[in-house]
Formats: structure tokens, C-alpha cells, sequence
């Protein structure tokens, strides 16, 4: 996992505050990635 905030956090920030995700920074998508990945196996998508 790279820098950034943590995956936890990013997806708070896109489902809860309905925050738009376009100008982050490359770190936190790749965050964010790992973090929707991680739900999906969880939830057996």
C-alpha cells in the first residue's frame, strides 16, 4: 500500500460525505482501490 489516507478513511469519505474523488491525489485512489477490492472479496461480489 502506498502513502496517502488510509483505505478506511477514503471510503468513508466517498459513501458518508458523498465526496467527489476526482481531484485526489494518485495515492489515495490507489487507496481507495485497495479498500473497494478488499469489500468486494468481503462481500463475495
Amino acid at each position: 500500500m502506498s502513502g496517502g489516507k488510509r483505505p478506511t478513511l477514503l471510503i468513508y469519505r466517498i459513501v458518508c460525505t458523498d465526496q467527489d474523488a476526482m481531484h485526489w491525489c494518485e495515492e489515495d485512489i490507489g487507496n481507495l482501490r485497495v479498500a473497494l477490492n478488499a469489500l468486494v472479496r468481503l462481500f463475495l461480489m
